[in-house]
């Protein structure tokens, strides 16, 4: 898998990276990236679900930078489905039927540089 070299969130402006949204029966949602761990985005709607992911997205890409790690590039639909590991997610009682997939942009104007919290779970 190849990496992408930069310091800088904002040249990372617009990539797409793949993720799961799985909304259960009682309505709430959550996005689930395929790439990485850092994070889930949830919400009481499909929307909130998405914005809050994107949310995640650009604080994790920001944390890995700062902690100077490299950030994967986005791997395909076709190849996150494809990895996609059902096994794994029926451990948490997730219907592969519920599952919707989405590719969510990075949007650097989404955090500020000093929002970085001291820990995120690393990948």
């Amino acid at each position: 898998m190849s990496h992408m070299d930069s310091t800088h969130l904002s040249s990372f402006r617009g990539r797409k990276y793949p993720a799961f949204l799985w909304t259960r029966s009682d309505g709430m949602a959550f996005v689930i990236f395929h790439q990485f761990h850092f994070g889930i985005g949830s919400g009481e709607t499909r929307q909130e679900a998405i914005e809050d992911a994107r949310y995640i997205l650009a604080l994790g890409l920001l944390y890995k930078l700062q902690q100077g790690k490299n950030i994967v590039n986005p791997v395909s639909m076709e190849v996150a489905k494809a990895n996609f590991d059902y096994d794994l997610h029926n451990d948490c009682d997730i219907d592969p039927a519920t599952i919707e997939w989405v590719e969510l942009d990075v949007d650097p104007d989404l955090v500020d540089e000093e929002e970085v919290p001291n820990e995120i779970r690393r990948d």
